[in-house]
């Protein structure tokens, strides 16, 4: 019988063949590559799968995706906190 743990994690089912591909387009047999995809399955639920050359490359890969979504988070923020500026700026304008 299957690890429950182990279901939980395996909800989407992407053909290896696919994945074998993805790995071959980010290096081949060039030393340094790999992957991290990450989605969300037709439910809502969100997945990751990895797949990298070494722990030294799947370390630098998640540093960079690190980075690149507190990148996101700042723009975001500055995005809310523009709009709260501009709709206090058109109430100010309204109460005049």
């Amino acid at each position: 019988m299957p690890d429950e743990k182990e279901d939980k994690f395996n909800i989407v089912k992407i053909p290896p063949k696919f994945l074998d591909k993805l790995y071959e387009y980010c290096g081949g047999d060039n030393v340094g590559h790999g992957f991290f995809l990450c989605a969300m399955d037709a439910d809502g639920t969100p997945f990751f799968l990895a797949n990298t050359q070494s722990k030294t490359i799947e370390i630098g890969l998640r540093s960079y995706l690190s980075a690149r979504i507190k990148d996101m988070e700042t723009l975001e923020s500055e995005r809310v906190l523009d709009d709260m500026s501009s709709n206090d700026a058109e109430i100010d304008k309204d109460e005049e």
